[in-house]
């Protein structure tokens, strides 16, 4: 179990409506930042909008605009707590 540092986990709906907005393409398709993937709001399918920590929680980073990227449902479970670039490259970057 690890302790309360006392920091929101979750990031806000503001940040995550304002990341799923700022995601959109030229065509105005929201894209997974790591695999350029189109995003749906529909829970529960392998392309649903999650809000992913660029540098995990777990590791200490903050539940931030900064640190969210828009990402699909299957990145984000993929990535899970693994450092990006390092512990995990992303799909369109392999």
């Amino acid at each position: 179990m690890t302790a309360d540092t006392g920091r929101p986990r979750r990031f806000s709906k503001a940040d995550r409506d304002a990341a799923y907005e700022k995601s959109q393409d030229a065509t105005g398709r929201t894209r997974c930042e790591y695999c350029d993937e189109e995003l749906t709001r529909e829970s529960g399918q392998s392309k649903s909008y999650e809000a992913d920590h660029r540098k995990p929680y777990s590791k200490g980073g903050p539940s931030s605009s900064e640190n969210l990227a828009p990402s699909c449902r299957t990145c984000n479970r993929e990535k899970g707590a693994k450092e990006l670039d390092t512990d995990w490259i992303p799909p369109k970057e392999r």
